[in-house]
């Protein structure tokens, strides 16, 4: 029953690992531009929705939550297009 435990909580480590990795380098590679407004710099990333994070759009939502509440990115805008849909965020 232990090893049966501990290889439960082995896969869902791991599984919280490659969503976090997952999401992480997405996060990272995408287009960053900074703009200067009243004096203050504001970073604006670009998000792409290819059609495998579209497809699983809902399973991400935790990720952006986080993006939003614990590092202080807003949510700017949508622009839903015919190959990648982007999604704005400006800290």
């Amino acid at each position: 029953m232990r090893h049966r435990r501990k290889w439960i909580c082995l896969a869902l480590l791991a599984t919280v690992l490659v969503y976090s990795a997952t999401f992480t380098y997405k996060w990272r590679t995408s287009p960053v531009e900074k703009r200067l407004v009243a004096g203050r710099e504001i970073c604006y990333v670009q998000f792409h929705f290819n059609a495998f994070f579209w497809r699983t759009q809902i399973l991400w939502s935790p990720a952006f939550w986080f993006v939003e509440h614990v590092c202080g990115y807003e949510f700017v805008s949508y622009i839903p297009l015919e190959q990648d849909s982007i999604v704005e965020y400006a800290k």
